[in-house]
């Protein structure tokens, strides 16, 4: 007995064929069946070797077994038969030839590391929810369709109202959406969405996945892991004796009184002396498990049998009847589902693009505009909603045989032995099923070859059917890493799921060899021709998936009903969508054009054609717009594109005339004959290189998108004409043009940039090869060019049939083949431009200004603006003023300011939405009158590089606004004043040397105050404050101006309470008084400044009064006023009452001489009580002539009267020396006293005198 602790445990596990046939050797039907050897070597955990268990030359082992086959307890005869192909092929292997198999991939010194049982029921298990995930793709891309169907193909860049939908279908679809940074969600109680889900399997945090370590440069071939890799490939299973086929008798199985369970036991020689080496070394384990088998008619296959940890197949088969293509809420009763799209691109570029939304949303206020990437077609794939719940049950089942009593005592249902699965495709219209996993094999397992003798004139090759498996759980390298299941168990792409595809070569630059590790054995796998359908966009399909067992066994497509199994009708659409034209310049770029923005040129004065001769440039602009290109794989799809070259039956000119079409996949614009690239070069300053084209002569190189009939010239809302407020228009409605010539030789088709009067005018060539396009100056047009499919293409489209459009009504499908749907038809966006040099209007006009209260900036209103907003890009603004400046002690000084207030992007909008809020920062709340010197810059100067690198003010126009007055902010502060003088105002005339006539007029009033003024800005005046009538209310007085007759006179009395007509101005104005809650009239007075007395006075005519009553008296009220403030601030400071003061009345002086006489007359208005004053006058002569003119003068005559009375005068004759009048008026009244108070003669108060020289007048 072995003491080294080595163990063989053999598993001889029974797997029905499939079938009840006919096999060599039998008369009669025979049930088959294989039987599984799984060889487990266990021992200690060091590393041993293969010789250690006996194990070097195990085909001669296997020779000298026989097996006993029991159905239940009843012993089952059995027959071990030849392996049967599809086409009845047999395939032996005789001992010599097993042996010589083995021995190409084990030697006695094979490393073997013991077996152990591998457990991942602790392990989390983290699903891919394709099914879910798929619903909310779909949800988001009809809803956002559907909101592009709803704006009839306005671009989100000029619709708000479409952005604000496309918003909020984002913030539907992304709300549930965790962010990437690993942030909080919104909502934490909010369902997590799938597509977080679907994209956290992908990112495989480092704390759930550890990464795998590099593979080794020599793979070493561990046996287990050998005879595990083999297990894709019966035929070399049974080529090594691991797979043995047995024939029973089918009565024998189907007997009344047995259970319907097969189970095989090997007998082993006895005595063994065969036994090789090392074989006695470890001990012999054989675990023979019971099948649970369904034989009906010739169907024999493993049976599913109820339970909780069963899982369902029916007969062999998936049980996908009634499954089809999710709905679009879904389908979540249902176990299986058909996936028409790449779900899992999808789902990791969306939530990629709700990483985005939300970085533009922080950092842009929320400026995106919900672009969807594109969706992918792929095929179609098959989902099992179920895949976690069906994990578990595996670990069930696993749990539940993890022992070799557990193995022994419940029966292997058809779940257990589940190898993988078998597709079948059915094709609508042909009417036929596909089987997607036949093949034909030949292997070379060192001198043993398989499948390559060809006999007969066959092949040279067996056919087989391969199988794939469900995908697997993926895991890393850590023991408690995470378990990652997708749902999708199958994809059918165009081409079989169990060959490898002959891809296209591609260079990718890598020049690193990669670590492989090639299988150990020869193997050289083909698609069988006619088994594989043509999977093209608009067809219809079904599936039905066979089960394979783990022998490879399970029925073939022959042996199942036509209608068994199968999922509903379903059309394979196209989710991708039809890509723009490529447009392509027909001469180098410059002088600012783009790819995407034509430009032709003009300035004020001078059309294109004069600019355009002056400065080298071309007339018009050209580009040429080609049919999208297309992969080979997408063409593919297509009906009758390359389905003339495929079948057997084609003739070889048809394949070779098919494959040149095919090598245009390849191509691109470069290829195109005269195409010239910019950009390449060293040193180059392009910022991307790019091609340019003939502009005749071009024919397309590469493979256009099939689904493209023709193209589209959508105009995108042009911008607002600024004078009418209305947006511009289009002139021309033909905007298609149609893709001349048979695919895939499309010719292109031009757009032509030309100039025109004005306006915008697109018109189509009769041959619909040019559109050409006429702008005025200063004109642009945005055009959205999309290529469009044609009524029957529509249909082709996934994203069309998510819309519910009618597939019978050709007028629903109008906007999709006008290419107004960005989902199906995005377009490529082109701006054409006439641009002008230089704005097409100098600056005029006005800015208002406008400032709240105690506001030191202020806003300037452009509605008096003019310029041309639609040639004008930029204003920039320059300001000139003049400060009153006021400080003490220096003196008052005028100071001239400039201020450049900045740049100001103009829009192409109407007036009031042109320009941004442009603002002036003063720094104090004063009023000014400010000059503003406007720079139109031209709304194209990028497109004039050449002209402003020779002259920077190539595109500026200059003009001087009219002036601004800026109004004061804040109330004007009570003015401070000194005192108050009456004033006089002299005139004279005289008639030749007869007469001499000098007034002298009273009622003035100088008010003297303090420094500063201007403190409110310009404008600033003194304001004497009056009431519209000679009487007040109490209340008012103390704010206006009163006037009162002197009570020691007999005179007339003045008006109490002045109004307007009292005080002598240019004008008056109403201001309202906050602290009498009332409007005064406002008597405003300019101020003058005394350099002598370093202070400011005002002169205040109140002649009127004097005219009513000798001396009266007067108290003014006055303020401070600015008659210019803003709206709610007073334009009068407080008001501030002088001291009473009496006026002086006016008098006239009229002296009239003759040849020795004068005449003498004083008169104006006087007291008439109660006594009259007294007018002196004397008649003086200068004693030396010589003298100051104020000394030596004496009086030779003295005259009294009364005021208004006539003095005559005798003028003697006093030769060289001077003679004068001097006048003088007293009052009489009161009486003037002596020293003790006693009435005295003499004269009063003087109120008037006046000296008048007898000379030449």
């Amino acid at each position: 007995m072995a003491t080294t602790g080595l163990r063989r445990q053999f598993v001889w596990t029974t797997v029905p064929a499939g079938r009840v046939a006919l096999v060599p050797g039998h008369s009669t039907p025979m049930a088959l069946l294989s039987v599984l050897l799984t060889p487990r070597l266990i021992g200690p955990p060091e590393e041993r070797k293969l010789s250690d268990f006996g194990m070097q030359t195990w085909p001669e082992r296997l020779a000298a077994l026989r097996f006993d086959v029991y159905r239940g307890t009843q012993p089952v005869t059995a027959h071990q038969v030849p392996h049967l192909t599809i086409e009845q092929k047999e395939v032996r292997f005789t001992t010599a030839r097993q042996l010589s198999a083995w021995k190409a991939l084990f030697t006695g010194a094979s490393p073997v590391v013991p077996y152990r049982t591998t457990s991942y029921a602790e392990r989390d298990v983290r699903e891919f929810p394709a099914a879910e995930a798929a619903a909310e793709v779909r949800q988001a891309y009809t809803a956002t369709a559907r909101v592009h169907l709803d704006h009839d193909g306005e671009a989100p860049e000029t619709d708000p109202e479409l952005r604000a939908a496309l918003s909020r279908v984002s913030a539907m679809w992304q709300s549930r959406l965790a962010p990437l940074d690993g942030t909080a969600e919104q909502d934490p109680s909010a369902p997590r969405s799938a597509l977080t889900e679907a994209y956290a399997f992908y990112r495989r945090d480092h704390d759930a996945f550890t990464a795998l370590p590099p593979p080794t440069a020599v793979p070493v071939h561990e046996f287990h892991e050998t005879v595990a890799r083999l297990a894709d490939h019966p035929l070399l299973l049974r080529a090594l004796g691991l797979l043995i086929d047995l024939a029973v008798e089918p009565a024998s199985l189907t007997a009344a009184g047995g259970a319907k369970e097969l189970r095989v036991v090997p007998h082993w020689p006895n005595p063994d002396g065969s036994a090789p080496s090392g074989w006695s070394h470890a001990t012999q384990d054989d675990l023979s498990p019971k099948t649970a088998y369904l034989l009906e008619g010739k169907r024999f296959v493993a049976a599913s049998l109820p339970g909780g940890a069963a899982t369902e197949l029916k007969r062999g088969m998936l049980p996908l009847a009634g499954t089809g293509v999710a709905s679009s809420g879904g389908d979540a009763g249902a176990r299986y589902e058909v996936m028409p799209f790449d779900v899992d691109g999808a789902a990791l570029r969306l939530v990629g693009v709700a990483e985005s939304d939300r970085a533009r949303a922080a950092s842009q206020n929320g400026a995106g505009v919900g672009a969807l990437p594109a969706l992918r077609s792929m095929g179609f794939a098959l989902v099992e909603r179920d895949r976690v719940q069906e994990h578990r049950r595996q670990l069930e089942r696993a749990a539940q045989r993890a022992t070799a009593a557990g193995l022994t005592s419940q029966p292997v249902t058809a779940d257990a032995l589940l190898g993988g699965y078998r597709v079948d495709v059915f094709d609508v219209a042909r009417k036929q099923w596909y089987p997607l996993c036949r093949r034909r094999v030949r292997y070379k397992i060192g001198d043993v070859t398989i499948g390559q003798d060809a006999t007969g004139g066959g092949p040279a090759s067996l056919l087989e059917e391969g199988f794939l498996r469900p995908e697997a759980a993926t895991t890393g390298a850590g023991d408690q890493d995470a378990l990652y299941l997708h749902q999708i168990v199958m994809r059918f792409d165009g081409w079989s799921p169990v060959v490898e595809r002959p891809e296209r070569i591609v260079d990718t630059g890598d020049t690193m060899s990669a670590a492989a590790d090639p299988p150990p054995f020869d193997a050289v796998v083909e698609t069988d021709p006619g088994s594989l359908p043509r999977l093209r966009f608009g067809r219809d399909y079904r599936l039905r998936v066979r089960i394979a067992d783990l022998a490879g066994g399970g029925l073939r497509p022959d042996e199942t009903g036509l209608e068994e199994e199968r999922t509903n009708v379903f059309r394979y659409h196209r989710f991708e969508p039809l890509p723009p034209p490529e447009l392509v310049p027909t001469r180098e770029l410059a002088d600012g054009e783009t790819l995407d923005l034509m430009v032709i040129r003009s300035d004020r004065d001078t059309t294109v054609e004069a600019y355009a001769a002056a400065h080298g440039h071309r007339a018009f602009d050209l580009r040429h717009l080609l049919a999208p290109p297309c992969s080979l794989e997408l063409a593919l799809q297509h009906e009758r594109t390359f389905d003339a070259a495929l079948g057997p039956d084609v003739p070889t000119a048809k394949v070779k005339e098919l494959f040149e079409v095919a090598k245009r996949a390849d191509r691109d614009v470069s290829d195109i004959a005269g195409a010239v690239v910019v950009g390449t070069e060293t040193g180059s300053t392009v910022p991307a290189p790019y091609v340019f084209l003939p502009e005749t002569g071009v024919t397309l190189p590469w493979l256009p998108d099939p689904a493209t009939t023709h193209l589209a010239l959508n105009p995108r809302r042009r911008p607002i004409d600024p004078d009418s407020g209305k947006y511009g228009t289009v002139v021309g409605d033909k905007r298609t043009g149609l893709w001349q010539g048979t695919w895939p030789a499309y010719a292109p088709i031009s757009l032509r940039l030309v100039g025109g009067p004005g306006g915008c005018t697109l018109t189509r060539s009769p041959d619909q090869r040019t559109f050409t396009v006429a702008l005025g100056p200063a004109e642009e047009v945005t055009f959205d060019i999309p290529s469009c499919p044609g009524t029957r293409s529509v249909q082709l489209f996934g994203i069309v049939t998510w819309l519910g459009i009618d597939a019978t009504d050709p007028t629903a499908f109008k906007p999709i083949t006008e290419g107004r749907n960005r989902l199906v038809t995005p377009p490529r966006t082109v701006r054409l431009v006439h641009a002008v040099q230089r704005p097409l209007a100098i600056p005029s006009g006005l800015l208002a200004a406008r400032r709240t209260t105690g506001e030191t900036s202020a806003v300037l209103r452009t509605d008096d603006l003019r310029l041309h907003i639609a040639s004008t890009g930029r204003l920039d603004l320059r300001a000139e003023w003049t400060d009153h400046e006021d400080i003490p002690p220096q003196k008052p000084a005028e100071r001239r300011r400039t201020a450049i207030l900045g740049s100001y992007d103009v829009q192409r909008a109407p007036q009031h939405e042109a320009f941004p809020t442009i603002r002036q920062e003063f720094g104090d709340t004063r009023r000014r009158h400010v000059t503003y010197r406007a720079t139109a810059v031209s709304r194209f100067q990028d497109c004039f590089p050449r002209a402003t690198a020779g002259d920077p003010q190539a595109c500026l126009s200059e003009g001087v606004l009219e002036v601004t007055d800026v109004p004061s902010s804040a109330r004007p502060p009570a003015p401070k004043v000194l005192h108050t003088v009456p004033t006089f105002r002299w005139t004279r005339s005289h008639d030749g040397q007869k007469s001499l006539t000098r007034w002298r007029y009273g009622g003035g009033l100088r008010v003297l105050l303090e420094r500063p003024w201007y403190v409110s800005g310009d404008g600033e005046r003194l304001a004497v404050l009056t009431w519209p009538s000679p009487s007040a209310p109490a209340d008012v007085l103390r704010y206006v101006s009163v006037a009162g007759r002197d009570p020691i006179w007999t005179t007339g009395a003045p008006p109490p309470v002045l109004s307007q007509s009292d005080v002598v101005a240019p004008r008056g104005d109403r201001a309202e008084l906050p602290e009498l809650e009332r409007a005064l009239d406002v008597i405003a007075y300019p101020v003058r400044f005394d350099e002598t007395a370093d202070r400011w006075y005002a002169d205040i005519d109140l002649s009127p009064l004097v005219t009513a009553s000798y001396f009266p008296f007067v108290r003014l009220a006055l303020a401070r006023y600015q008659d210019h403030t803003v709206d709610g601030v007073p334009t009068l400071s407080p008001s501030v009452p002088t001291e009473p003061v009496q006026l002086p009345p006016h008098r006239r002086l009229l002296v009239t001489r003759t040849t020795g006489r004068a005449t003498v007359l004083v008169d104006g208005l006087g007291p008439s009580g109660p006594r009259s004053n007294l007018v002196r006058t004397e008649l003086q002569v200068k004693s030396d002539p010589a003298a100051d003119s104020g000394a030596g003068w004496s009086t030779v005559f003295r005259t009294t009267g009364s005021l208004g009375q006539g003095r005559d005068l005798d003028l003697p004759a006093t030769g060289d020396r001077p003679q004068r009048i001097v006048v003088q008026e007293y009052e009489t009244h009161p009486p003037a006293t002596n020293e003790t108070g006693s009435a005295v003669e003499g004269p009063g108060r003087l109120v008037y005198a006046d000296i008048v020289p007898l000379g030449v007048w």
